[in-house]
């Protein structure tokens, strides 16, 4: 019965110990997405495609260089140059800082440019886009191909702003169930250390020792009279007892 009452007393320690850390790492958890400034994230997707200006007979060959994906990289390094991104945060009144811009070519279409825009406020990260490509668009043309292309856009940013990163309540979900299976581990691993050292027995408790006795040597072939050659029986004479160190000896009267 005390076994079970004290197994289940762990178990209650365990799930109690998995629970404040699952708490304590919510809060924690909660303070600093509280605190963390929002980010949002607007997108656009652009087109590179033979230019008007080539003659018709031209325009399979040029699709064919278009299709092997160095145009679209060049063209993509252009809308990356800070320059455009910090003018777009002076048009808006941003820092440089808070602003993010990534292009390149998405993995599926060589001819297309993905455009990302991180920025503290949906409409900051759309409009911001939208100036980039703006700005950046002649520069990329000229670059990467110059008359031979031309760069459009197939997908505007407007409206495509969305919130950056993971959403805060999955984020807290997954922290308050992270905290309480460590909590839970750890409660789980010292109940069980502490149970393996109760269960190891107590040596030497009472300050005395047994004393050991010991035995002679295995007889070795008998002598040619039929007696062992250590005497007495198959072993040889038993050793003396040997004292425990720690009792003081009495000398003999």
């Amino acid at each position: 019965m005390n076994e079970e009452r004290l197994s289940r007393r762990t178990i209650i320690a365990i799930m109690a110990a998995g629970l404040v850390t699952g708490v304590v790492a919510l809060v924690a958890t909660m303070f600093v997405v509280g605190n963390a400034k929002p980010t949002y994230t607007a997108s656009a997707l652009l087109a590179v495609k033979p230019s008007t200006q080539i003659a018709p007979g031209d325009t399979l060959s040029t699709w064919e260089a278009l299709s092997g994906g160095q145009t679209g990289r060049v063209a993509s390094e252009v809308y990356q140059q800070p320059r455009f991104a910090a003018a777009a945060a002076a048009a808006l009144g941003l820092p440089e800082t808070d602003l993010r811009v990534s292009a390149g070519p998405p993995p599926e279409a060589a001819t297309l440019i993905q455009l990302t825009v991180e920025a503290p406020s949906p409409q900051a990260a759309e409009q911001a886009a939208a100036q980039i490509i703006k700005d950046a668009t002649p520069v990329a043309t000229d670059v990467a191909g110059g008359t031979l292309i031309q760069i459009i856009t197939v997908q505007d940013p407007a409206g495509s702003a969305v919130a950056s990163g993971v959403p805060a309540t999955q984020l807290l979900i997954v922290v308050f169930i992270g905290g309480l299976l460590v909590g839970s581990g750890a409660a789980l691993i010292i109940a069980r250390a502490r149970s393996r050292g109760d269960d190891e027995p107590e040596f030497f408790d009472s300050g005395e020792f047994r004393a050991v006795q010991g035995y002679g040597r295995p007889a070795g072939p008998p002598a040619p009279g039929g007696r062992p050659v250590n005497g007495g029986g198959p072993y040889g004479p038993p050793r003396r007892p040997v004292a425990d160190p720690r009792v003081q000896q009495q000398p003999p009267r």
